[in-house]
């Protein structure tokens, strides 16, 4: 299993609710997702703030999905709303990235990769 390059986006809602998105491509292995193995993957993100001293965590996993891949390349979208309270950690505008986790159910085999880092208006 593989996570391609992460797509992260983020839609301010109201004064004080965004919605994040993350988009992706997990790539597998024909014997993951043909019989007999026919694994299933389970995939979700956290949410950091990126500090130039100490990135911050905001969230635990959030926008955790399960399922059984039917082709060897499946594109991934994760979405998640959260409060402009919890991403402010800082004085003005916020950067945050996310960290991807894409885990093999059955061999509790987990991968992570981190998206981009973006800037949120203060």
């Amino acid at each position: 299993m593989h996570i391609g390059p992460i797509s992260l986006s983020a839609q301010q809602l109201s004064s004080n609710k965004w919605r994040l998105t993350v988009k992706y491509t997990a790539t597998f292995s024909p014997q993951e997702v043909n019989p007999p193995l026919n694994f299933t993957f389970r995939d979700a993100f956290q949410i950091w703030e990126d500090d130039p001293v100490n990135d911050d965590q905001i969230t635990g996993y959030v926008a955790v999905s399960t399922f059984n891949p039917s082709s060897t390349s499946v594109a991934r979208t994760l979405t998640h709303e959260i409060s402009g309270d919890a991403l402010d950690t800082e004085l003005g505008g916020e950067e945050i990235k996310v960290r991807v986790r894409l885990r093999n159910v059955d061999l509790n085999c987990p991968i992570h990769r981190w998206s981009k880092t973006i800037a949120l208006a203060p």
